[in-house]
């Protein structure tokens, strides 16, 4: 689709989605490459700490924006990928464990999707006061909800995600 009214089509803007521990880029244009970032306020070096304790957030922000020859930039996509709790099930065992599992969140144009899920798996998405504002089961790993608030919770089982609405 051309947005300038020069003639030149621009890229597709790619979808970021988690599956199976990769972090999936894509976008529709014919012959596109993505070019990505990703930061994390966890990563530092040499810093320091005044109470002994280091506090992680344990996201990554995800960047991404598609090219291809005759065609120009994309818009760029975001999303984070959040470490939750992967046995959402309490099944009790004699070992102490932390598995975790990938969640990757996007929000465009009032639509918040969360790719990495199992499938069947119920999301249900909240106002920050606690009123529901629907749910969604996963179809191929994702779910996706569309709201009007400017920050919603994404709750899994016992996980929950503070999400802001693009």
């Amino acid at each position: 689709m051309d947005n300038s009214g020069t003639g030149v089509a621009q890229c597709e803007i790619p979808t970021i989605n988690y599956d199976n521990g990769t972090i999936k880029v894509f976008s529709a244009t014919p012959n596109s490459v993505c070019h990505y970032s990703i930061s994390c306020d966890d990563v530092t070096t040499n810093n320091i700490t005044y109470d002994g304790n280091i506090y992680l957030s344990a996201a990554y922000n995800i960047s991404a924006y598609a090219t291809a020859d005759g065609y120009k930039p994309s818009d760029k996509a975001t999303a984070t990928l959040y470490w939750v709790e992967a046995n959402l099930q309490n099944t009790p065992t004699n070992i102490n464990q932390a598995t975790t599992r990938g969640i990757i969140v996007t929000s465009n144009d009032g639509i918040v999707t969360l790719s990495g899920l199992n499938n069947d798996e119920t999301v249900r998405f909240y106002t920050v006061d606690g009123k529901q504002l629907g749910a969604a089961k996963a179809v191929n790993g994702a779910a996706s909800q569309a709201v009007s608030e400017s920050v919603v919770i994404a709750k899994m089982g016992n996980q929950t995600i503070k999400i802001a609405v693009k």
